[in-house]
Formats: structure tokens, sequence, C-alpha cells
């Protein structure tokens, strides 16, 4: 979650809007860790002129460790490049291919009978900035993961 670190309404925007009481803060520990008792992990980003003080906000809501739990910049540049660097580090996906022959008196869609196959190169790219490719060859009976 992205804040200032410093909430001024929960709920059903009930708070004054304008300043920071501990009824705002306790509201936002509590909706935190109902969440987190759901198996989620909450990451906060603090950026902003108000966060170059204490993270201790920012650790109620989602934990003790610095550049892990929590992250605190006044620089918006690098809340996002950090941000980045999370999502492509921990949500990285991967694409597997496995190529079936099927017999030559199959039409459509039907693939009863089908066997990998050797001998056929897939190859991809990327234009996405950042982006990392890793191949490896798999042999037609080696699993994919």
């Amino acid at each position: 979650m992205l804040t200032d670190g410093n909430p001024t309404s929960y709920a059903e925007a009930e708070g004054p809007g304008n300043r920071t009481r501990f009824r705002e803060v306790e509201n936002g520990i509590f909706s935190a860790n109902a969440v987190k008792a759901e198996g989620t992990k909450v990451i906060a980003f603090g950026v902003g002129d108000g966060v170059n003080g204490s993270p201790d906000n920012l650790r109620a809501i989602s934990g003790p460790i610095a550049g892990s739990d929590y992250y605190q910049s006044s620089d918006y540049a690098a809340a996002g490049e950090a941000l980045r660097e999370l999502a492509l580090g921990n949500c990285a996906g991967s694409v597997s291919v496995v190529k079936q022959v099927v017999s030559a008196t199959t039409s459509g869609e039907d693939i009863t009978g089908a066997s990998p196959a050797a001998g056929w190169n897939f190859t991809a790219t990327t234009s996405s900035p950042g982006s990392r490719q890793h191949h490896r060859a798999v042999s037609p009976m080696t699993p994919a993961r």
C-alpha cells in the first residue's frame, strides 16, 4: 500500500480528514491485521514529504524490516523503482511450452494419443524494460516446471 504514513480517515470516510488521531492509526492497524490474518503479506510504501520521520505507523501495518516489510522515501521516483523491483523480483511469471505430436488422421482440437516429440526449438523475446529472460532446454520426457 502507498501512504504518507499518517491516516486521517477510516471506514466510510470517518475521521477528521486533515489530521491524524490515535483512532485512525488504530483502525489502520486493525484493518491490516485482518488482511494479514487471511494470509496476505502487507508491504507499506511510505512516500512523500511527511515520511521522513519515524516509520512506526508503517511498521505497525506491515512488519519490522525496512526494505522488506516497509519502504520509506520522500522521493516518488525512488518509491516507484522500489515497487517495480519488488514486483519483478517476487512476481516473475514463466511460460512453459510442451510440443506434442498428434496423428495425421486427427482433426480439429482432438489431441487424443498425442505424445511429446523432440526436434522442436522455441524462442521468445520481450520488449518490456527490465524483463528477464531465462531459457531452459527440455527434453520430451522432462516434466515442465
